[in-house]
């Protein structure tokens, strides 16, 4: 059985900014389950890959399975900045990574990207009740 997580609580974002400002949370401008890319979390200018963004998810069953796990996410980058930006997505489990992908001079435009744990990752998992992602960008 198909199973969504939706981001449910921040629990990093030190220097992130949330839009619109109120209320001032930043998993709530990611909750969407239809895309929407008037309200987002913007990260620190000039990102130095020391303020990650870390959002809690939904607590789900374990699905028993290790193929069809996936995470959607949209990024983009200020066009004003010129500057090239890569992001570190990571699937934690608690504080431990399970999966990861770089993301390398994001797009101007708000763009879809998914991350995808190998079976061997997904298999990894032990506890489905305490997954986040976290977000590292890093101007280069």
């Amino acid at each position: 059985m198909a199973q969504k997580m939706r981001p449910v609580a921040d629990v990093v974002f030190a220097g992130w900014t949330p839009t619109p400002a109120s209320p001032a949370t930043h998993f709530d401008k990611l909750d969407e389950t239809v895309r929407d890319d008037t309200d987002f979390t913007t990260s620190p200018s000039a990102p130095d890959g020391t303020q990650p963004l870390t959002i809690e998810l939904t607590a789900v069953q374990d699905p028993l399975t290790s193929v069809g796990y996936f995470w959607k996410y949209v990024l983009a980058k200020n066009l004003s900045g010129g500057a090239t930006v890569n992001v570190l997505v990571e699937l934690l489990e608690g504080s431990t990574v399970r999966s990861s992908q770089t993301h390398n001079d994001i797009p101007s435009t708000p763009t879809e990207f998914t991350l995808t744990p190998t079976p061997v990752e997904a298999d990894s998992i032990v506890d489905h009740t305490v997954l986040r992602l976290r977000f590292t960008p890093t101007q280069v």
